[in-house]
């Protein structure tokens, strides 16, 4: 039986990634944080009523010490490092304003202490870490693929680009080390930090009651949006590649927020809901220097990476189980 070890198991990523794993027969082991976000707790009772427990390990990542005995405990096939790998659209990490400087630190420290622990105990062991676009934010690159030069002005897009740094040195020693450049990936088990979260559940109590209404930001915003199944997919399938390499995981589709609000009311057959949405000027999306769009040909043709659900299906899911709170 393989043995795969997830760090943030409890997350949206986490737990799709450990139901997929267990469906393919592996031991799947993970690592979490003494105090569960709100969203991860929801996750975890989620889990545990459908019967699905993972073995936990409570551990900070930021101990290299625990770290090592666990992987020299467990000694996985396979790790996947999701842990503290994405902030929401404002800035929010779990409902909180989180420290730039802070998260550089927690997450360039967290990837060290996995990719060392791995090089000196468990060097069979292949390992991913999690990547974002924003390590393309202030790039001159209107859509970006895997040879787009990294270039961000936030603290958060440096450290994803120094764990990226990370990841290519210890696969120069022989590590099977990737990184996948996540694009913004969505689903019902979204924090409500995120836009998209956010509008289907407003969107959801406005076809409950008429009268209900909710602020926004600019809704004119475009993102590369996909569904957060395909993308966990895409992550298992490229840690069972010949070679480790890095690779972009993005829709490959623009769409904007007006239209997310658009297909919303349409699945949900709202008339007229523009005029319950207040557009708060107040409400700031994150400002890209870039329009961060993704070119995900390299893992569709190497790896044969497909999309199995379009924009308006994964709406659909996420609108499904809001109404079914």
């Amino acid at each position: 039986m393989k043995r795969a070890l997830i760090t943030g198991i409890f997350g949206q990523d986490g737990s799709y990634l450990y139901e997929l794993l267990e469906q393919k027969g592996y031991q799947v082991y993970g690592i979490v944080k003494k105090d569960l976000s709100i969203n991860s707790q929801s996750i975890r009772e989620k889990l545990a009523k459908s019967g699905k427990l993972p073995i936990v390990y409570e551990l900070d990542l930021q101990d290299y010490k625990t770290i090592k005995e666990a992987i020299d405990h467990i000694r996985p096939n396979e790790i996947y490092h999701l842990s503290a790998s994405h902030v929401s659209s404002d800035g929010k990490r779990n409902g909180e304003k989180i420290d730039d400087n802070l998260l550089f630190k927690l997450n360039v420290s967290a990837t060290a202490n996995l990719l060392a622990a791995c090089y000196d105990i468990s060097p069979s062991t292949r390992i991913l870490t999690a990547g974002s676009c924003l390590m393309f934010e202030s790039s001159d690159s209107d859509r970006q693929d895997e040879t787009t030069p990294f270039n961000s002005d936030s603290l958060y897009g440096i450290g994803k680009i120094t764990e990226n740094h990370l990841v290519e040195y210890y696969r120069k020693k022989g590590l099977y080390a990737c990184t996948a450049i996540l694009y913004n990936h969505e689903s019902y088990r979204r924090s409500e930090d995120f836009v998209t979260r956010k509008i289907v559940k407003n969107m959801c109590m406005l076809k409950k009651d008429k009268n209900h209404k909710f602020s926004l930001g600019n809704i004119d915003v475009e993102k590369d949006w996909g569904y957060a199944k395909d993308y966990v997919n895409g992550m298992y399938m490229m840690l069972q590649g010949s070679e480790p390499q890095d690779y972009i995981l993005s829709s490959g589709e623009m769409h904007s927020i007006k239209e997310f609000l658009e297909t919303c009311a349409e699945i949900l057959q709202i008339d007229d809901w523009i005029n319950n949405i207040e557009i708060n000027s107040n409400i700031t999306n994150r400002k890209n220097n870039t329009r961060l769009y993704g070119n995900p040909e390299k893992i569709e043709k190497e790896l044969g990476w497909k999309r199995e659900k379009n924009f308006r299906e994964w709406i659909a899911e996420m609108i499904i189980e809001e109404m079914g709170r």
